[in-house]
């Protein structure tokens, strides 16, 4: 009987085209994912492969095998998805936003509004979130626009500016835009979804130190000479920094978002309970 390990092996070597990458690719043997493939081709029953001295590629079957293989795997993925997401739909609220700032009010407003509930919550770009809303993923999404077809609500602006050591060359000055930051070296928060996105864009070729959230990015942003961005909101969370800075706020409309709560008609409560 196939496998789905089997299935996904073989995708993989279809689109890698040689047993040593697609055995890189899944942290496998070459010898082993070798004898998975004539495993494989056993089980299906006919020839899949074109076999010559130190090279293995698909031949026709192999081709057309390939891509019922990715078909399969595609739809028990899907299922998987659809499972969970019923799952979580009974028992836990499912929140999806664009930027940090929005959970740390609206996680608590949940757990209290719904205290037999499970709040889980993720951070992604803006376009994945959006994504996740219509596909049914998130409950609850906060996005930076609002999202046509779904009752959105205006949830909270944040404002985005600069930290800088006093003795940095735009310290003095009273606005910067995004693109004359480009080239700096500069620290930078991990999971910063819409903000991250928008850094990215504007500044291609700014070097970007990353690390973690909470105690790592304090520490570091502490002990460096390193310019960082700050938010009126995410300041609040950082008064440990210690030292001497100076806040330079970005004029770049897209740096002043307003965020929205949005969710589908399932979920139309939630908003309605939260405004």
């Amino acid at each position: 009987m196939i496998e789905l390990m089997q299935l996904k092996q073989f995708a993989v070597f279809s689109e890698e085209l040689t047993i040593s990458a697609a055995a890189k690719r899944l942290n496998l043997s070459q010898p082993a994912l070798s004898r998975s493939m004539q495993q494989f081709e056993n089980e299906v029953g006919v020839e899949l492969f074109e076999r010559r001295k130190n090279r293995l590629t698909l031949n026709e079957n192999g081709r057309l095998m390939a891509e019922g293989a990715k078909k399969i795997l595609t739809d028990v993925d899907n299922m998987i998805d659809r499972i969970r997401v019923y799952d979580r739909s009974r028992r836990t609220i499912f929140i999806g936003s664009c930027a940090p700032a929005p959970l740390w009010s609206l996680s608590p407003m949940l757990n209290g509004l719904y205290p037999n509930f499970a709040i889980t919550t993720e951070i992604k770009g803006d376009g994945e979130i959006t994504a996740g809303l219509r596909s049914g993923v998130y409950q609850l999404a906060v996005t930076a626009a609002p999202v046509e077809g779904y009752l959105c609500r205006e949830f909270m602006t944040e404002r985005l500016s600069v930290s800088f050591k006093p003795g940095h060359r735009f310290a003095g000055r009273e606005s910067l835009r995004l693109c004359e930051l480009n080239g700096e070296s500069m620290l930078l928060a991990n999971q910063l979804g819409y903000w991250d996105e928008l850094c990215r864009r504007e500044m291609p070729d700014t070097h970007f130190v990353m690390e973690n959230t909470g105690a790592d990015f304090e520490a570091v942003a502490e002990a460096s000479d390193l310019p960082f961005f700050i938010t009126d909101i995410s300041e609040q969370n950082l008064h440990r920094i210690k030292g001497e800075r100076v806040i330079v706020p970005i004029s770049d409309p897209e740096a002043n978002p307003t965020f929205y709560c949005c969710a589908g008609k399932d979920s139309a409560e939630l908003i309605k309970k939260l405004f």
